[in-house]
C-alpha cells in the first residue's frame, strides 16, 4: 500500500522535474501527463499552461526579432515601449493556498 502511494507521488514529480529541465534547454513543447485531480494533477496542469505560455512568448520574441530593430524588440519585451495610446502595463501574479482546488 505504501509503495503504491509513494509511486503515485514520486513518478509525477520526477516527470515534472524532467519537464523543467527540458524548459531550461528551451524545449517549450514539453508536456506533463495529468493523472489525477489532486494537488499533483493541479501542478501538472499548471506546468503545461506555463510551458504553453513560454512557447507563445518565444514565438512572439522570434517574430519581433525578424521584423523589427533588435533594440525596439527588447524594449517591447521589457514593457518599456507602448504601442498606440495605451501605456505599457506590468502585471504580476501570486498564488495563495486559497486559490488551490480543495
Amino acid at each position: 500500500m505504501i509503495l503504491l502511494l509513494s509511486q503515485g507521488l514520486t513518478v509525477p514529480i520526477r516527470q515534472l522535474v524532467a519537464g523543467t529541465r527540458e524548459i531550461q534547454r528551451g524545449n517549450f513543447q514539453v508536456k506533463s501527463l495529468v493523472r489525477s485531480r489532486d494537488e499533483i494533477g493541479w501542478l501538472a496542469r499548471s506546468f503545461n499552461e506555463m510551458a504553453e505560455g513560454l512557447a507563445l512568448k518565444e514565438k512572439y520574441r522570434s517574430v519581433l526579432n525578424k521584423v523589427s530593430d533588435k533594440r525596439v524588440a527588447e524594449e517591447l519585451m521589457k514593457g518599456e515601449v507602448s504601442l498606440g495610446w495605451r501605456p505599457a502595463i506590468s502585471a504580476s501574479c501570486s498564488v495563495t493556498s486559497a486559490a488551490l482546488p480543495h
